[in-house]
């Protein structure tokens, strides 16, 4: 005979250390999915949206963009050696403008405006990267007050963004007509 107070257990945990292996149980098995999940979606290589994945493609997109070179190395040296030689080649952006010598009639003022137009007014029109907008009096005058001679020099060999001869391949002298006729236009 049973008692009224005493309960049956008709459940599937009927002794302590059944309770202890439930719990841990309970404990593990989510952690061990959880980490079969994360494991099986980092481990494979998922293409990017749209892109290619190959090898040569993913390095291409995480390269360098710059390195130091410090003066006087080896590495300095071959760097020199290469930037000649790319100097050796025509700029594209120069060989759009037809050379202004060409035109044996041309004025100093027509050849330097058509250098001017070609090759500076791309920056000196905007003020990009700092360039000193053509005509702005204010801007050009902590350069001029230097002299032609050093703005020229400047322009010649380069400054900050602007590549020497501001990217043109005109002879030293049309340049030269390019760098008085941007000058003038600021006096």
């Amino acid at each position: 005979m049973t008692n009224e107070n005493e309960e049956t257990n008709h459940g599937l945990i009927k002794t302590p250390s059944q309770t202890l292996t439930a719990a841990a149980l309970g404990f593990l098995v989510p952690v061990f999915v959880i980490l079969g999940l994360v494991y099986y979606y980092t481990s494979s290589t998922q293409p990017a949206a749209g892109g290619n994945n190959s090898a040569e493609n993913i390095d291409q997109r995480i390269e360098k963009i710059g390195r130091v070179v410090v003066a006087g190395s080896p590495e300095a040296a071959a760097q020199e050696k290469a930037n000649a030689a790319q100097a050796a080649t025509p700029a594209p952006v120069a060989s759009a403008a037809p050379s202004a010598s060409a035109n044996a009639g041309d004025s100093g003022e027509a050849v330097g405006k058509k250098i001017y137009e070609a090759t500076c007014k791309a920056c000196h029109g905007t003020g990009a990267a700092g360039a000193p907008k053509f005509g702005d009096k204010a801007a050009w005058a902590p350069r001029l007050a230097a002299g032609f001679d050093e703005v020229l020099k400047i322009a010649t060999h380069g400054k900050g963004a602007m590549p020497p001869k501001g990217g043109s391949t005109a002879s030293d002298a049309d340049f030269k007509a390019a760098v008085e006729y941007l000058t003038n236009a600021a006096k």
